[in-house]
């Protein structure tokens, strides 16, 4: 798990916006020897903790070619990304299942959204 964890870390990817990500595709699952679920919810939080990073997102592939998102947050909402996908969770915790890789981009916008909201919000304190 550890060398899995080292990997992961090396390979997510973070946005100018406060936002950190990580995709998996099924094919990265299987040569991690791993499953999908282990996979995202044992390892999003790989991206917790950096400074500049109030978001961060798992994607990670099943066999089936569906997606598991995993959402974290230290501050903004993410619960409503989470809910427009079909998904749930609470303010800071949150994940959903997507139909393909293909929405990856669409759900970054959104979470893009609720960053901009989290800082305008915020602007005035």
């Amino acid at each position: 798990m550890i060398k899995l964890r080292a990997r992961l870390t090396l390979k997510f990817k973070t946005l100018d916006n406060g936002i950190a990500y990580l995709v998996n595709t099924y094919e990265d699952v299987v040569s991690y020897n791993s499953n999908p679920f282990n996979i995202s919810r044992g390892m999003v939080n790989i991206m917790a903790g950096i400074s500049q990073i109030y978001i961060w997102a798992n994607f990670t592939e099943c066999e089936d070619g569906k997606v598991l998102v995993e959402i974290r947050s230290r501050g903004p909402n993410i619960n409503q990304v989470a809910t427009k996908y079909g998904g749930g969770g609470h303010l800071l915790a949150s994940g959903a299942t997507i139909e393909s890789l293909d929405l990856v981009d669409d759900v970054l916008r959104d979470l893009a959204k609720a960053m901009e909201e989290y800082n305008e919000q915020n602007r005035n304190i």
